[in-house]
């Protein structure tokens, strides 16, 4: 009688325990303006790991929410475009691709975002290689610095990034949208 019972409670909790929430899922609601606000602070501090570890310690999943998220109101960056001011974000760049391509197996988004034109009425504007190209004309940049952002174009093209300038009419088109969901 004692394991019968045993036995309809065991089944009883397995049964309630399965029907309570996950409370260790991400959320599907985009980050709020002082959430991206701090997402963009940290990837500029600490890289791509930094990032990644601070969307999920808010409670988000990158790959959900990459695109919805601005770090600067007057040029409209993006992560990865607001990251690339510092010539040392190589290999955030790889880190970026790694996660795209790698772990989520998806390059058309991250050539998506390498090419996505935000369109500024001044400078900075244009695709991540066109970012690259204005913060690395700095001309108070150490020799390092801009042999830094030289080796960001390599990177870029591999990965199918281009200039607004190369672009067809139609691929201005494609990238001149946003894919926030």
């Amino acid at each position: 009688m004692k394991n019968i019972l045993f036995v309809i409670f065991l089944i009883s909790f397995l049964g309630f325990s399965q029907n309570k929430p996950d409370t260790g899922s991400k959320k599907t609601l985009m980050p709020d303006k002082d959430e991206q606000q701090i997402f963009c602070q940290e990837f500029h501090d600490t890289g791509f790991s930094g990032l990644i570890a601070k969307v999920e310690e808010f409670g988000h999943n990158l790959y959900d929410v990459y695109n919805c998220i601005e770090c600067d109101k007057v040029t409209k960056a993006d992560l990865i475009k607001h990251r690339a001011s510092v010539s040392t974000a190589q290999s955030d760049i790889m880190s970026l691709a790694r996660y795209y391509i790698k772990i989520n197996n998806d390059p058309e988004t991250l050539t998506f975002i390498f090419n996505r034109i935000i369109d500024n009425p001044g400078k900075p504007r244009g695709t991540l290689l066109d970012w690259v190209d204005y913060y690395s004309s700095n001309p108070n940049l150490s020799e390092i610095d801009k042999g830094n952002f030289a080796r960001y174009e390599s990177t870029i093209r591999r990965f199918g990034g281009k200039r607004e300038a190369e672009f067809t009419e139609e691929e201005r088109q494609k990238y001149s949208t946003t894919k926030c969901n």
